[in-house]
């Protein structure tokens, strides 16, 4: 009831409506979706797309190309859309590593750039991999080198503009820039300062936040107990706890 009455108000707001196709009940989905959204690809970004394209409008085309092509490379790089429940894993996640690597090969350096939250995740789940073969080294290698990206990200204050490191999406522009926040949004929680990393377009919004936690916790779990007594993982995870700052949520 409270996202109809907001709907009332603004319309075809699109995270009121992605929300509720995930929260409603099954038996009020269908009226939902039927009358709140379009069929298939006649969003209003598709059919700009298809308007500008069709028109050779090359400048109002060019900000549309962009935006649908970083969603199609996003989605290519999700295993949601790789693999079933809980089947091929490390080949959805082996397949997403080198679908990355080509998508950045006009990155300069290993600097943090647009895609830094997808190559911290594959950093450790290629870490992950190494562990489970045994290669214990290996794994303490690949787990330096998030960290190490990590220490980058988070030295960040001012906002900044990120490497696309993609040419054919060059001129989008994502910004990153340090801000306060509770993990999973819980106001009872501490402030965590986390890195904010977006981009906008007509009024759209795409982000994600990096939290030092989120990778201390990650560290902590079951996929690295091998690596308890090793003292360089130990060394590691005390650089990532070193990043974690929090302050009351009152400040």
């Amino acid at each position: 009831m409270l996202a109809e009455a907001y709907l009332k108000r603004h319309p075809m707001h699109p995270h009121t409506i992605q929300t509720m196709a995930w929260i409603e009940e099954e038996d009020h989905l269908e009226d939902f979706l039927n009358k709140h959204t379009t069929p298939f690809d006649c969003s209003a970004r598709a059919l700009l797309f298809d308007r500008y394209m069709r028109r050779k409008d090359v400048e109002r085309f060019e900000q549309e190309r962009r935006y649908q092509l970083f969603h199609t490379l996003d989605n290519l790089l999700s295993p949601s859309y790789l693999r079933k429940w809980g089947e091929n894993k490390d080949a959805a996640d082996e397949f997403i590593e080198a679908a990355l690597s080509l998508i950045r090969r006009d990155a300069l350096d290993d600097r943090p750039d647009m895609w830094v939250e997808h190559r911290l995740d594959l950093g450790l789940k290629s870490a992950i991999r190494s562990i489970a073969m045994e290669h214990l080294d290996e794994g303490i290698v690949k787990i330096e080198s998030v960290v190490k990206l990590l220490e980058e990200v988070m030295m960040i204050t001012d906002e900044v503009l990120l490497p696309t490191s993609c040419r054919f999406l060059e001129g989008m522009e994502w910004k990153a820039k340090e801000t306060w926040s509770a993990p999973d949004n819980n106001p009872d929680c501490p402030k965590e300062r986390l890195i904010f990393i977006y981009t906008e377009i007509s009024g759209l919004c795409t982000c994600y936040c990096i939290y030092p936690s989120d990778y201390l916790k990650k560290l902590q779990g079951k996929d690295f107990e091998t690596l308890r007594s090793h003292p360089e993982f130990e060394t590691l995870c005390r650089r990532v706890e070193a990043l974690i700052v929090t302050r009351e949520k009152n400040t």
